[in-house]
């Protein structure tokens, strides 16, 4: 059995696990190296700021259960 999460990766390296409680922060090259694997990654826009707008991703991470 497969279980899955969502990391949100802003333009600065940045990321975050999405949870029902909202986001916490977490290391992306973490959550590879213990063997999550992207599946599938969505681009989306975030804040208009200083005449560009950030783009950030959305990531679908699937790792076998134990």
């Amino acid at each position: 059995m497969e279980s899955h999460l969502y990391v949100i990766l802003n333009p600065d390296g940045k990321s975050w696990i999405v949870t029902d409680q909202g986001t916490e922060k977490v290391s992306l090259t973490g959550l590879l190296s213990r063997g999550w694997r992207p599946v599938r990654e969505t681009p989306f826009a975030g804040s208009n700021t200083m005449s560009y707008v950030d783009t950030y991703i959305l990531i679908l991470l699937a790792r076998d259960q134990d």
